[in-house]
């Protein structure tokens, strides 16, 4: 498995417009737009990868927004690792599964 790493969701933004991404995993906090409002520009997009949101301040409210915005799973931190690589495992397995479908 290999990933992309990008500083900021507008880097990501710049470069989702020339590659295929398979998963994201982002951060509700971050400088610039939120790891949420990344996942709205996204589907305003277009079709958005399968999303994994993590946060260390959850809330009611950031789940639901979550899961209104079809986010995959909402992870709080700090997350461990084996969870992580094993919810990532997931998002890849159900997009394959959903590809192979059509």
């Amino acid at each position: 498995m290999t990933g992309t790493v990008f500083d900021c969701a507008e880097a990501f933004l710049e470069a989702s417009g020339h590659s295929h991404f398979d998963c994201l995993v982002t951060d509700v906090h971050m400088s610039g737009i939120s790891g949420l409002d990344l996942r709205e520009e996204l589907i305003r997009r277009g079709s958005p990868p399968p999303t994994i949101i993590m946060t260390a301040f959850p809330t009611p409210a950031l789940r639901e927004r979550a899961q209104r915005d079809g986010i995959g799973a909402f992870l709080t931190k700090p997350v461990d690792p084996d969870e992580l690589l094993a919810t990532i495992t997931a998002a890849l397995s159900a997009t394959r599964t959903t590809e192979t479908m059509l």
